[in-house]
């Protein structure tokens, strides 16, 4: 890695998108072991627990297809810093409020609404790291990318399950939201050339 780093102009950024990208999908790989077990615990086990389930979980899917797109034209024109920062403080905005809801209505909304910030966070984060990569590393760049990736999914899991299993489930979501917290913050103060798209 640190061979790779060094063809890079600002291999500092380099590796902040790499742990961005690895702490956004660490925050959307944290819900999963619970998020069934927490529908059913706003529906007191009562109803069909599995469709609801399955039908929550499957909308950040639909509204990423929605989004992305529109994003990534927007970011196109304005910045993509812009993009990021954005989707960063809509995303700690939409999962902290999922530890306190009652009802799966609410829960589904706020779970549609994260959707729309991985559109705005994954795409800008591969765009950036496209931006600032020269040709001859882009191929292992984008490897790199995927693996901090795998990263995320595997403590996401962890995570998860490990703060469901000791405290509440609504914890996992607040967690959540703290670490894309402190990603954003990270990314404020290491890069101020995001701010400026």
């Amino acid at each position: 890695m640190a061979g790779l780093l060094g063809q890079f102009a600002n291999p500092k950024l380099i590796i902040v998108l790499l742990i961005s990208t690895m702490i956004v999908q660490l925050g959307n790989a944290s819900i999963s072991p619970i998020i069934s077990l927490y529908i059913k615990e706003l529906m007191h086990n009562a109803g069909p627990v599995a469709l609801v389930a399955g039908i929550i979980a499957a909308l950040p899917g639909l509204s990423n297809i929605l989004a992305a797109p529109r994003l990534g034209d927007y970011g196109d024109k304005h910045g993509s810093g812009k993009v990021l920062i954005a989707g960063y403080l809509f995303a700690v905005v939409m999962y902290f409020p999922q530890g306190f809801v009652t009802s799966v209505v609410l829960l589904g909304v706020l779970r549609f609404a994260i959707g729309i910030s991985d559109g705005a966070l994954f795409p800008t984060i591969q765009t950036l790291l496209t931006k600032n990569s020269p040709a001859s590393a882009t191929s292992a760049i984008f490897s790199w990318n995927q693996s901090f990736q795998a990263l995320g999914n595997m403590f996401g899991g962890l995570l998860g399950g490990l703060l469901g299993g000791i405290f509440n489930y609504n914890v996992v979501f607040i967690s959540t939201a703290a670490l894309l917290l402190i990603n954003f913050i990270i990314l404020w103060f290491t890069e101020p050339s995001l701010r400026r798209g």
